[in-house]
């Protein structure tokens, strides 16, 4: 069973070494610690038989959105309906504080993230041109709460 819960000091090993393997980032553990401190509500993981198995990171830019920074689940357990569990409770805390939307970036070539989120509601909106360090443009997708 899965659980999905707020962020501790204790994940953050787990945080990122899923981070470093699904994201193809090594950000120093700091990075995650002032996340969570921006706004503990909008840092979740999620665990199952007492593993961390993945997270969703975001923060409140404006009042009135929310910006998801990073969400990875470990690779062996992906399409199980963990990142939707996720995704589910952290639109929840957003709705809980008034947020009017959240949004986030997308790697134009991530076909099956883009997919994924269309599902839960996302629209495609601008790009970023060369926003990831490879050069990769990003897209922006936005969801209406």
């Amino acid at each position: 069973m899965t659980i999905i819960r707020n962020f501790e000091e204790k994940d953050i090993g787990d945080i990122t070494d899923i981070a470093k393997r699904s994201l193809n980032t090594d950000y120093d553990p700091r990075f995650y610690i002032s996340i969570h401190e921006l706004w503990p509500s909008g840092f979740l993981v999620a665990e199952e038989n007492g593993r961390i198995v993945g997270f969703i990171a975001g923060v409140m830019p404006q009042e009135s959105e929310a910006r998801i920074l990073m969400m990875a689940v470990k690779k062996h357990f992906r399409r199980r309906g963990i990142g939707r569990a996720l995704m589910h409770a952290f639109i929840n805390n957003c709705t809980l504080i008034g947020a009017k939307r959240t949004y986030l970036e997308v790697r134009r070539s991530n076909t099956a993230a883009i997919k994924f989120y269309r599902s839960l509601g996302f629209s495609t909106g601008a790009s970023y041109p060369s926003y990831y360090d490879d050069g990769e443009d990003a897209l922006i997708m936005w969801k209406t709460l």
